[in-house]
């Protein structure tokens, strides 16, 4: 850690703090206070104030689905965090997630809820959105398709 300070007369510090990582630091200043007119210190106390260091944050500017080019399969359940892309990638955004069902056709094929996709036993196509929780402008749509998959073409005895 280094720490530089300059033009500290009349009371004015200023500072330069580097660390190599994040934490906790102590940093403390020795003040030498001086009578006006005076030739040498009268005075000099010691002060310590506690830091945490974090990293920076890192902004959210967009979302993007990555969802599979393979159908759903009926019946099923899917966590839809597991197809939503923070964009840039080390966004360090908490706000949560909102998604959406937009529509369906046929309907009902599907629920959005929780964060869940559910799909029920009819094939179809579903458009789900999913937005910033506390940004609402940053959002994004997709379309799922919803099918048998692997379907049996015979049973044989």
């Amino acid at each position: 850690m280094t720490l530089a300070s300059a033009d500290a007369k009349a009371g004015n510090t200023v500072g330069h703090l580097t660390t190599k990582g994040e934490g906790q630091v102590y940093i403390g200043a020795r003040i030498y206070y001086m009578a006006e007119n005076a030739t040498k210190n009268a005075y000099s106390d010691y002060s310590f104030s506690l830091f945490t260091v974090t990293a920076p944050q890192v902004l959210l500017t967009g979302i993007s689905w990555n969802l599979p080019s393979e159908p759903f399969q009926l019946s099923h359940s899917y966590m839809l965090a597991d197809y939503v892309l923070l964009e840039p990638a080390n966004a360090t955004y908490s706000g949560g997630l909102t998604y959406k069902l937009v529509s369906s056709d046929p309907k009902s094929i599907c629920s959005v809820s929780s964060g869940k996709l559910t799909t029920r036993t009819t094939p179809g196509t579903a458009e789900i959105s999913v937005t910033a929780g506390v940004i609402k402008y940053i959002s994004a749509t997709g379309e799922v398709t919803i099918a048998l998959v692997n379907p049996f073409t015979s049973i044989e005895f």
